[in-house]
């Protein structure tokens, strides 16, 4: 199998040298500075790779994203063209991803994903994503992305993807103490190393692999690095949630790149529960749940269970159907 995309793996070396890094970043312009470097010399390192003129940006709307396409767009004279995957003409990441595109003068396609699309695209997205809520949301998005570039003859996909993890990005720091709280390096990096454990060493990226080289189209995603995880270790993680904002050193960069204020300061929900991607899966859960009536017990959809947590009995679904898959579709 052709090798078209492989995921950084986080060895036991790194991890040593990640608990040794300490906290040398104590500003934002800094802080600013030494993310551009790293996150630069990721994008550069991809694209001395790249043969083809014209490469295909998955880009959502959000903040990841639009960093990445300014960054190509200051490095490379190559023809970008961005696809963004939505489920209505109304959807809330659709006129940012169009601003973004359009401050760049790169092409712009929308491709939409509807209920009736999930049995067949769920098939292959589920192994790889082990039924995870924000790894199937992830994957149907790349998945319709990868069609996209197979209909238009693209053959490199780049994604944004890794940001989140490593500078806050959807977090509280109430949920680490609080930024006062003396302790809150410690617990926001000891919360953050388990999501690199099992995003980084623990899982498999052959999964991904071969949902990738389905389409013979290589997948890149450059801010996944070994010095990404190292600069983050560096700053004082304060720093990522300034001014009631998360992510805000990569809002500052986003801005210098070009990407229009009002896309580089949204505060973006996360892709399971946006875009009508999380309606969608509902949508099908219902539709399809009787099928599994065997397994109905593993189920507690009361009203109690989605106050605790509306998306839990997606996930449960999802997880149901990625070890047990459905014999034949709606």
């Amino acid at each position: 199998m052709p090798q078209n995309f492989k995921q950084y793996y986080f060895s036991p070396e790194d991890q040593k040298k990640f608990s040794h890094t300490k906290v040398s970043i104590r500003d934002v312009r800094s802080a600013v500075t030494a993310i551009d470097r790293v996150l630069s010399h990721g994008v550069r390192h991809s694209l001395a790779e790249e043969s083809d003129n014209r490469i295909a940006v998955l880009l959502s709307g959000g903040v990841d994203s639009s960093l990445l396409l300014g960054m190509l767009k200051s490095s490379t004279d190559k023809e970008i063209v961005c696809i963004t995957v939505l489920t209505s003409e109304t959807d809330p990441d659709a006129l940012p991803a169009w601003r973004t595109a359009k401050s760049f003068n790169a092409t712009s396609l929308k491709c939409f994903l509807s209920a009736e699309m999930l049995p067949e695209l769920l098939q292959p997205v589920l192994p790889s994503s082990h039924g995870g809520l924000y790894e199937t949301a992830y994957d149907l998005a790349l998945s319709i992305s990868l069609q996209t570039c197979k209909r238009y003859g693209l053959t490199n996909l780049w994604t944004g993807n890794g940001l989140d993890m490593f500078f806050g990005g959807g977090l509280q720091p109430s949920q680490f103490g609080g930024l006062s709280s003396s302790r809150f390096h410690r617990n926001y990096w000891d919360y953050t190393y388990e999501l690199l454990c099992n995003r980084f060493y623990k899982q498999d990226g052959q999964k991904l692999n071969r949902l990738v080289s389905k389409y013979d189209v290589r997948l890149h995603m450059p801010f996944e690095t070994r010095e990404t995880i190292l600069a983050a270790k560096s700053i004082r993680p304060d720093i990522f949630f300034k001014h009631g904002e998360d992510k805000f050193p990569i809002r500052l960069l986003a801005h210098r790149y070009g990407v229009p204020i009002n896309v580089s300061k949204r505060p973006k929900l996360p892709l399971q529960t946006s875009s009508g991607v999380f309606s969608l899966l509902r949508e099908y859960m219902y539709r399809e749940l009787p099928r599994l009536v065997d397994d109905g017990v593993n189920f507690d959809l009361t009203p109690a269970h989605f106050r605790q947590d509306p998306n839990t009995d997606v996930q449960l679904f999802l997880s149901l159907i990625a070890a047990k898959p459905l014999t034949e579709s709606a």
